[in-house]
């Protein structure tokens, strides 16, 4: 079994991001993380959560707040499609 002590760590680390990021949804948080990993079904939450503090630095905030809401929308509409071009590929 899994120590059930990791939830409380992962969401205190959680909330430190968002509340770094107020203005992002949960599902924003989550979608511009998971662009850069394959299998999001497998991955272990230290990981996910260590990845997650990468992607929100200072300066990578900065860059996603100044988009427009149309922009943000093209950015994640061209990373889903890229997602799924190399889950395609992978399948070759």
């Amino acid at each position: 079994m899994r120590d059930p002590e990791r939830i409380d760590v992962f969401l205190e680390r959680l909330r430190k991001i968002w509340m770094r990021n107020p203005d992002l949804r949960f599902g924003q948080l989550v979608l511009n993380v998971s662009e850069n990993i394959p299998l999001l079904y497998n991955i272990e939450d230290d990981e996910f959560i260590k990845k997650m503090e990468k992607c929100y630095t200072p300066e990578k905030r900065s860059s996603l707040l100044t988009l427009s809401d149309e922009e943000l929308t093209e950015k994640c509409i061209q990373r889903s499609v890229e997602r799924i071009q190399r889950r395609l590929k992978g399948l070759e």
